[in-house]
């Protein structure tokens, strides 16, 4: 991974915190703006139903988004932990909370998500639904 200087951990933590309140308000172009070309979201070690996978470029994105916003309905996501890591990656701990639209079941779900950035963009996102095995990929104490 290549190593980032352009971003300061503050900067990191703004990028990661504008793209959640963009997807709180439905904005989904919005979470992808400062998201590089290259943009590679890996859910290969999520254990979202029909989704553990990588997708590659912000349109691959937007479609998969569009999906769990669908599946989910109107949740809310939130910051709860970012941690800048001594390879320049952000480790971030998100909650989702709200109605599922189709089930109605109250939702709330912490998973993990490691960033990469490349300049000034998102490069790269790593979910881990299971969090315990997100801060072990990060190198974080469980």
């Amino acid at each position: 991974a290549p190593r980032v200087t352009a971003v300061d951990e503050r900067g990191k933590i703004e990028l990661a915190e504008r793209a959640l309140v963009a997807w709180n308000r439905g904005d989904l172009d919005r979470v992808v703006a400062r998201a590089s070309e290259d943009l590679e979201w890996d859910l290969t070690r999520s254990d979202i139903p029909g989704e553990s996978k990588l997708h590659r470029g912000p349109d691959a994105y937007l479609r998969f988004a569009r999906r769990w916003r669908e599946a989910l309905g109107p949740t809310q996501v939130e910051l709860e932990e970012a941690i800048e890591l001594p390879d320049g990656r952000l480790f971030a701990l998100i909650k989702q909370s709200g109605t599922g639209a189709r089930s109605g079941v109250d939702v709330d779900i912490h998973y993990v998500q490691i960033y990469t950035f490349v300049n000034d963009e998102i490069a790269r996102v790593e979910v881990f639904t299971d969090e315990r095995k997100g801060r072990a990929a990060a190198g974080l104490e469980p």
